[in-house]
Parts: C-alpha cells; structure tokens; sequence
C-alpha cells in the first residue's frame, strides 16, 4: 500500500465522510463551504492508487490563534495502516509552515483509537463536554507546535 496525501476539496471530504459510519449524520457539503468560508484552511485526502480513503480538514480559529482540526477520518478498510498518522503529519507541518503555534481537535470518548493516536502524539486533554450518555462526551486535545 502506497498511500499519498494531498491537498483537497469541500466537495471530496464531503463524499468521504459520508463512509465513515461513525459519523451518524454526516454534514452536507454545504456545511463544509460555509465552515471555511473567508477562513485559512487545510483540507487534506488521503489516496491509495487514486481510491480515495481518509481526509482530514481544519481551519483557523481566529478567536483562540489555533489551528482547529473540525473533521477526520479513514474508511474502515484502511484504519491500521497509518492512514490517519500520516494526515496528522501532514496538518501538523502545513500548520508549522503557516506559523501556528497550536493544534485543537475535538473527539469523544467513543472514537477510543483516535483518542489513543492523539494521545499517543502528544495532543494534551484540555477540555471536555459532558453529554447525557458517557461514550458521547467530547474530549478537546490541544498539541503545541512550538
């Protein structure tokens, strides 16, 4: 497997989130528009032999100075094999190139493994929200770049 990593659309996370079945109700790709509409953006896909497989999407939260990673995933065929390890590196050093300092991304307790890689990459628990069912509470992680 030679997965490569690219910059790319709204219109193909869109596409991608809609096969990632943790995500109940996926956004519609206007959502994606209006998200990072007049903002500074990174939208990346993931592709193995031009099968697309994951994506990763974050955007500049003026307010807080941060990079905020808003969405990720990989397709449930391709999780284990670096997929994702690979688009953090890859937001990671486009976020270094463009000078932010931090790195935000929001998860809950039921996504255990992006929980575990985050932790795994040095992403520190900073938050949290509580919802009425525990495996729903979102966790916020914070990385500094610096």
């Amino acid at each position: 497997m030679s997965v490569i990593i690219r910059e790319g659309s709204a219109a193909e996370a869109a596409a991608l989130a809609k096969s990632i079945p943790e995500f109940d109700d996926p956004y519609p790709e206007a959502e994606f528009y209006r998200r990072l509409d007049k903002r500074e953006h990174l939208i990346l896909i993931a592709c193995d032999d031009n099968v697309q497989v994951g994506f990763m999407v974050a955007y500049y939260k003026q307010e807080e100075k941060i990079l905020y990673c808003w969405m990720a995933g990989v397709v449930p065929a391709y999780r284990n094999r670096g997929v994702a390890t690979g688009l953090i590196d890859h937001q990671e050093q486009w976020a270094i190139s463009h000078r932010y300092h931090q790195v935000e991304i929001k998860t809950r307790n039921k996504h255990r493994n992006m929980l575990r890689l985050l932790l795994h990459r040095d992403y520190m628990i900073i938050d949290f929200k509580k919802k009425s069912a525990v495996e729903e509470n979102s966790i916020i992680l914070r990385k500094s770049l610096i």
